[in-house]
């Protein structure tokens, strides 16, 4: 009986371990209530808001919030809606100041069990990497989970 219950709780705590670090599949709703692009070209800065949101799945530090921000703000400028890229890029500033946060929009929404803002290990991000071959999203190919993975690595000092 106690041998019973020593492998029950040794199997339930396992499992407690495992899920640390499990992740959400990753979602994007583009740029979260702004246009993805002008009239002529609805679709524009799409891809902008879309690395953005996959960045923002991931987490990472403060500081590595700041370099993706200013990412997508460098990004939507260099489709030439130069006026919507610094539009896009306060509100994600503001929004990430607000005390009230959506859970999809923090940073790091993709774990399950919150993670703070410490800097991404080589684990996590092999994690990463293997989570989103393994359940891909419709917007990402295995070339840009590729380039992504690789600009996560980067970032490790």
């Amino acid at each position: 009986m106690l041998r019973n219950f020593i492998i029950f709780l040794f199997l339930s705590l396992a499992s407690c371990w495992a899920s640390e670090n499990n992740l959400k599949p990753f979602v994007t709703d583009f740029c979260t209530g702004y246009p993805e692009g002008t009239i002529l070209h609805p679709k524009l800065w799409r891809h902008c808001c879309i690395e953005h949101d996959l960045y923002l799945w991931a987490g990472g530090s403060s500081k590595d919030r700041l370099q993706v921000d200013k990412g997508l703000l460098a990004c939507v400028q260099k489709t030439g809606a130069v006026v919507n890229g610094s539009l896009i890029y306060w509100g994600v500033r503001l929004g990430n100041l607000s005390p009230i946060k959506f859970e999809d929009k923090k940073w790091g929404n993709g774990w399950i069990k919150a993670r703070g803002t410490e800097a991404l290990t080589y684990d996590e991000i092999d994690y990463i990497e293997r989570f989103l071959l393994a359940h891909q999203s419709p917007y990402l190919n295995d070339e840009s989970i590729s380039l992504f993975v690789d600009s996560l690595r980067k970032r490790i000092p």
